[in-house]
């Protein structure tokens, strides 16, 4: 009988003393978050991260991908090579079962040179080259949805801004070279050899904005800490057709190039 209360008693005091050395565990309780940890005994503070709408970038010539310091000839035999260029991606967002737009997470704070100040969702991106994948905001959200909204040039919203204020890494510093004499900012710019012989190199920018909507169907799906990737194909056979690379006027060939955007873009 002793020796049993004996054990009775050990186990108590092994359950007690195991209890006593537990601490709980913090962590992410939120389902919609990439991070959410069911194991966890209280909410964390701001540890939650949220799934990101990303976007794949097609660099298409016809039937073949698109590479800088290629030399390409258009419909009308005139021959360039692209060394370099940006251009803003922007726009981006995505539309619920309900036809209404999908709040991303982060928010940047943006001062303007009239001092006014403002957080702001970014939904844009400057794209270096043939970058191939982006990474635009965060979403809280699960469900359906129904369309994809992308565009080309950026929000006209963001001219005159304070640059003095903004975070080094920001696409609208000067350092990162779509800033005009003006306060304003390019949609696309280009270093571009051009010219009889392609002799010539010359810089090639202009300003814009355009908006896109691609009605998804099926419909796509938000699943609760899940990334959601759109793709973009720029068919740049129809960016650079009929434009005068021969002329080697950086003018005209911005112009035109201009005038392509919607047919090289426009899903």
């Amino acid at each position: 009988m002793a020796s049993k209360l004996l054990y009775g008693w050990l186990a108590m005091m092994t359950i007690v003393s195991l209890a006593s050395c537990y601490e709980e565990q913090d962590g992410c309780l939120d389902l919609l978050a990439a991070n959410y940890n069911a194991a966890a005994d209280k909410e964390c503070e701001g540890c939650c991260t949220y799934p990101s709408l990303r976007v794949s970038l097609v660099n298409q010539w016809n039937d073949r991908n698109f590479i800088l310091n290629d030399t390409f000839t258009n419909l009308q035999g005139q021959s360039f090579i692209i060394l370099q260029q940006k251009f803003f991606l922007a726009g981006i967002g995505m539309a619920d079962e309900k036809s209404s737009p999908i709040p991303f997470e982060l928010l940047t704070s943006y001062t303007w040179l009239d001092g006014k100040e403002a957080e702001v969702a970014n939904n844009f991106k400057l794209i270096s080259g043939t970058l191939a994948e982006v990474v635009i905001n965060t979403f809280r959200k699960e469900g359906g949805v129904t369309s994809f909204e992308y565009g080309v040039g950026p929000d006209v919203k963001f001219n005159g801004l304070d640059t003095l204020a903004l975070a080094n890494t920001s696409d609208f510093t000067p350092a990162a070279g779509m800033l005009t004499k003006d306060n304003k900012y390019l949609a696309y710019k280009a270093k571009i050899v051009a010219g009889p012989s392609l002799k010539d190199t010359l810089d090639v920018a202009f300003e814009g904005e355009w908006r896109f909507s691609n009605v998804l169907n099926p419909q796509a799906t938000l699943v609760p800490g899940k990334d959601i990737k759109f793709i973009i194909r720029i068919q740049y056979h129809n960016l650079f057709d009929q434009v005068p690379f021969a002329n080697a006027d950086p003018t005209a060939i911005g112009e035109a190039i201009r005038n392509n955007v919607e047919a090289a873009f426009k899903q």
